[in-house]
């Protein structure tokens, strides 16, 4: 007996992705209009197996639907129907429910959430997917490119250490690394790529120093009351990025999600391209629950409230309808940056208000565990 899926495209492909990996069958049905063609052509395109494309003149003509159906179950008779109605519009989801709840009774009809819970219709009972969706292919999936990423297991050691040293510069407020911090954003708004450059305090002759020959950025303060100075010393062009560009909290901020228990995937520093191959959206953290993904902003402080608009659109260009998307920043922003962020259904979390810390790590483990499951307004 032929295993046959039959699915609505329209709005998200993500349920439909999901149902055809979570129910492999022998031949995949996608009925589509002319507006949702681009998308069951690229599902085609994308998926192994064998598919046919199946075109509805009218996607709310109900009686167009029916008869659709049962000419394609006639085509295949003896054959086990697994429906899938998440997609489309209402019109093609109940024809398709009419349709095969009415005929045999081993036949399949089912929905998949924002959740990934598969709720079976005709059987009155729900359960997780059980298939995994990686994170490149949800890009893919999105019609994007990726030019760039990182698993979290690929990231090297020592930037781990580098992140660590930098942590403690930065919560102790430590002036020799702050003004060299300075020195180096002013420097990076004319300089072009990672020459060689030498950074100094005029007033405490507190240096940092990148040597591209070296391969090494170098740190040295200089306190009072002591002759020799501080030195610390990092290794790898993107210890820089870490060090001097808040690329440290990026890092501490994916090592603490991937030890949250919902993780099954971590990926840091995910770049889509634009077609003349510019960089076009850089995002910090993805983590992937395995039935959605969860894109992660991080600043150590925010000031320009279009940030807000940018990552809004990274997540729903990206991660599809049932993504969430959170800005984790280090000391607590001002009040507008809350209103914005709920006005456009991003999670805010901070750790720190007047330099002093008041969440902690299992705080933000806490907020995710009751913001995830949680269903998006569409």
């Amino acid at each position: 007996m032929l295993k046959i899926q039959i699915a609505n495209i329209g709005g998200q492909p993500l349920p439909v992705l999901q149902g055809i990996t979570e129910f492999p069958c022998d031949k995949v049905l996608l009925l589509h209009s002319n507006e949702s063609l681009a998308v069951a052509e690229k599902i085609k395109s994308t998926l192994p197996g064998d598919f046919r494309l199946c075109p509805i003149v009218n996607p709310n003509d109900y009686f167009e639907i029916l008869q659709l159906c049962e000419k394609l179950s006639n085509e295949y008779p003896d054959s086990q129907f697994y429906a899938n109605i998440s997609g489309g519009t209402k019109i093609m989801s109940l024809a398709l429910f009419t349709f095969f709840k009415g005929q045999h009774s081993n036949n399949q009809i089912f929905h998949i959430d924002q959740n990934g819970i598969v709720h079976f219709l005709t059987e009155n009972k729900s359960k997780p997917l059980q298939n995994f969706l990686p994170i490149q292919s949800f890009i893919d999936y999105s019609g994007q490119k990726i030019k760039s990423m990182t698993k979290f297991e690929d990231i090297d050691p020592k930037l781990f250490e580098c992140k660590d040293v930098v942590k403690k510069f930065f919560e102790r407020w430590d002036p020799e690394y702050l003004k060299l911090s300075k020195l180096y954003f002013e420097y990076s708004r004319h300089s072009i790529g990672y020459e060689n450059f030498e950074l100094i305090n005029n007033h405490s002759y507190s240096s940092v120093k990148w040597s591209k020959e070296e391969d090494e950025l170098i740190f040295s303060f200089y306190r009072k009351f002591k002759a020799e100075p501080e030195e610390y010393c990092f290794s790898g062009k993107e210890s820089i990025g870490i060090a001097l560009e808040a690329k440290w909290f990026e890092l501490e901020v994916a090592e603490v999600l991937s030890k949250w228990f919902k993780t099954k995937e971590l990926v840091w520093s995910l770049v889509v391209p634009y077609k003349d191959g510019q960089d076009k959206n850089e995002i910090d953290v993805i983590v992937n629950t395995g039935t959605k993904l969860l894109f992660v902003e991080c600043k150590t402080q925010i000031s320009d409230i279009k940030d807000i608009d940018k990552f809004r659109n990274v997540t729903k260009n990206y991660g599809g309808l049932g993504a969430k998307s959170i800005l984790v920043t280090y000391s607590k922003p001002p009040n507008r940056f809350f209103e914005k962020c709920h006005d456009n259904n991003i999670l805010l979390f901070y750790f720190c208000e007047r330099n002093r810390i008041v969440n902690s790590t299992i705080d933000l483990y806490r907020f995710l565990d009751d913001e995830i499951t949680k269903t998006n307004p569409i």
